[in-house]
């Protein structure tokens, strides 16, 4: 139950603070807004909810493999992406613990 939550919680967070519609979180479109918010929500669900990559590429469209490449990218991607990346990731942080 716990993990069924957390996914949902998560989803609809990052939904709310980045303003993208779950159906293009869990989609596979290129426009950089949207693949921030993917990699993001893939993200915490790993580091904030502690779901293993299997249980992620499970119950999302991605492969193992894929869901791993934006867990590993993610600092880099957090480095180097304008602020409001940074901004946006710690709303999403901020709003899962207070949940």
């Amino acid at each position: 139950m716990y993990k069924t939550h957390a996914f949902a919680q998560l989803l609809d967070i990052v939904e709310r603070v980045t303003e993208i519609e779950r159906a293009d979180i869990l989609g596979h479109a290129k426009n950089q807004e949207i693949v921030d918010a993917r990699h993001m929500f893939v993200y915490a669900l790993h580091s904030l909810a502690g779901l293993s990559t299997a249980y992620i590429a499970a119950h999302t469209p991605y492969s193992d493999e894929g869901v791993r490449k934006m867990i590993v990218g993610f600092d880099d991607r957090y480095q180097h992406s304008p602020k409001l990346f940074a901004i946006l990731y710690e709303q999403i942080c901020h709003a899962y613990a207070t949940n």
